[in-house]
C-alpha cells in the first residue's frame, strides 16, 4: 500500500539538478502528479533546457532558474558563489519542498535547503558519487564532518540501492534525524514505453548500448568488447547511441574511430523506439552504478539486459534470467557474456518477457511516485480537482 499523505494547501516545490534538458524525459511522470495534485513547481538548473524540454515545461508553466554556473568548469558542490545564489533563488520562490537529482546536485542543495529554511529536502541519489563517495570509503574526520553537516539540510535520502544506503551509513556521514530508504530512482512510464517486437536472429544478433559518451558509462569496455567479439563472429552488430560527452570524464568523438568497424555510432539526437527495436540485447557496462533510464528503457522494451554487478544496476538483472552481470571495466568479461547469447539463441524471448515483468514488478512508476511524493509531504491541495 502506497503511505497516506494529508491533504494540504499548495505548495511550492523546487527541482534542483544537473541539467534541465532530462526532466521531460525521467521526470515528467513525477512533475505531472505534483501538478495534478495543485502544487507548484520551479526548476534550478546547472544546465538550462532548450528545444522540446524547454517547451513541455513552459507548456505547463514551470519556470527553469539557471543556477549560474559552467558544470563543466567548476565544481558547484564547492562554489560559494553558487551556493549563495541558489540559497537566495530558492529562499526567493519560498520554496516549502525540495528534491534534488541528478550529478553533482545533492550536497549543494542540501546546503541552500538548509539556509533557505526549505521543510521539506529529499535527495534522489542514484550512486555514492553523487554524495562524493565511494563505495568502500572510509572518510577522515573533516571530510566526514563536512559531508555530514551538509547532508544535515536534507530530510531524506532515497537511495537506489541499500548496499550505497548502507556504505553511507558505514562512512558515518547520514546525520540521525535524516531518514534513508531504497527507491529505483523515479521508476519508467511502462505505458509510454511499450514491449518492443524480438527482430529476427538471423543473420544475426544486435547489440545496443544507449548512453552518453562518457567514461563513467564504459564506453571503453563495450567498444573494446565488440571489437573482440566482430573478430570471432561478423554477423554480430553493435551500436552505440547517445550525446556527446561533457566535462572531464568525457569520452572524445574521436576516438571512435579506431572501433568504426565493429561499432556504429548514432548521435543525439535520435529515435529510442527505433535503437531499442532494432536490438536483441541492450548493454549497459557502467562503472559507477545507478540505473540509468536507458537501462529502464530496455527493460521495459522487453530485452535483455548486460550490465555489471555494481549498485543499482545489479538490481535490473536476475542472473541467466533476463541477463547476465559483469564486473566493471573488464571488455574480457563482457565480451563472454556477449557470446553466451550467442550459444543460446532460443532463450531470447523467455529472458525478453523477464526483463519486462522485472520492470513492471519493481520499476513501474506507479509504485515509485506515491513514495516520492510522501517524502515530499505532498498531500492534494485543498481545492485541487
Amino acid at each position: 500500500m502506497p503511505p497516506v499523505i494529508p491533504d494540504s494547501g499548495a505548495r511550492r516545490v523546487a527541482i534542483v539538478t544537473d541539467d534541465a534538458g532530462r526532466l521531460a524525459r525521467i521526470a515528467s511522470p513525477l512533475i505531472e502528479a505534483i501538478l495534478g495534485r495543485g502544487h507548484h513547481v520551479r526548476v534550478f538548473a546547472q544546465r538550462s533546457a532548450d528545444g522540446s524540454t524547454a517547451a513541455w515545461l513552459a507548456g505547463r508553466g514551470i519556470d527553469t532558474l539557471p543556477i549560474g554556473v559552467d558544470p563543466e568548469t567548476s565544481n558547484p558542490l564547492t562554489d560559494r558563489a553558487v551556493l549563495k545564489l541558489l540559497t537566495k533563488a530558492l529562499a526567493d520562490y519560498e520554496a516549502h519542498a525540495l528534491l534534488a537529482l541528478g550529478d553533482r546536485a545533492h550536497l549543494q542543495a542540501a546546503r541552500a535547503a538548509s539556509r533557505a529554511r526549505i521543510a521539506r529536502a529529499v535527495l534522489l541519489v542514484d550512486t555514492l558519487a553523487d554524495l562524493e563517495l565511494k563505495h568502500g570509503d572510509k572518510p577522515g574526520w573533516l571530510s566526514r564532518y563536512s559531508l555530514r553537516t551538509s547532508l544535515a539540510g536534507a530530510s531524506s535520502i532515497l537511495f537506489s540501492d541499500n548496499q550505497d544506503r548502507r556504505d553511507a551509513d558505514l562512512a558515518g556521514i547520514i546525520p540521525p534525524a535524516v531518514a534513508t530508504a531504497e527507491l529505483p530512482g523515479l521508476g519508467i512510464d511502462l505505458a509510454a514505453n511499450p514491449v518492443l517486437p524480438l527482430p529476427p536472429t538471423a543473420p544475426g544478433l544486435t547489440f545496443a548500448m544507449l548512453a552518453a559518451l562518457d567514461r563513467r558509462n564504459g564506453i571503453g569496455a563495450y567498444l573494446e568488447a565488440a571489437r573482440i567479439v566482430r573478430g570471432e563472429m561478423p554477423s554480430a552488430s553493435f551500436v552505440l547511441a547517445g550525446a556527446e560527452g561533457r566535462g572531464p570524464s568525457a569520452f572524445p568523438l574521436r576516438h571512435l574511430e579506431a572501433f568504426q568497424a565493429a561499432v556504429r555510432y548514432i548521435p543525439s539526437p535520435f529515435d529510442f523506439a527505433d535503437v531499442l527495436g532494432a536490438a536483441h540485447v541492450v548493454v549497459a557496462p557502467l562503472t559507477y552504478g545507478g540505473a540509468p533510464y536507458e537501462l529502464l528503457q530496455g527493460l521495459a522494451a522487453g530485452r535483455p539486459i548486460i550490465t555489471t554487478a555494481t549498485p543499482g544496476a545489479r538490481l535490473a538483472v536476475d542472473e541467466r534470467i533476463n541477463g547476465c552481470l559483469v564486473p566493471p571495466s573488464d571488455p574480457e568479461a563482457l565480451a563472454q557474456a556477449i557470446r553466451s547469447f550467442f550459444a543460446h539463441p532460443e532463450l531470447l524471448p523467455f529472458e525478453a518477457r523477464a526483463s519486462r515483468l522485472k520492470a513492471e514488478r519493481r520499476f513501474d512508476v506507479r509504485g515509485v511516485i506515491p513514495q516520492v511524493l510522501a517524502a515530499l509531504h505532498l498531500g492534494t491541495a485543498s481545492g485541487a480537482t
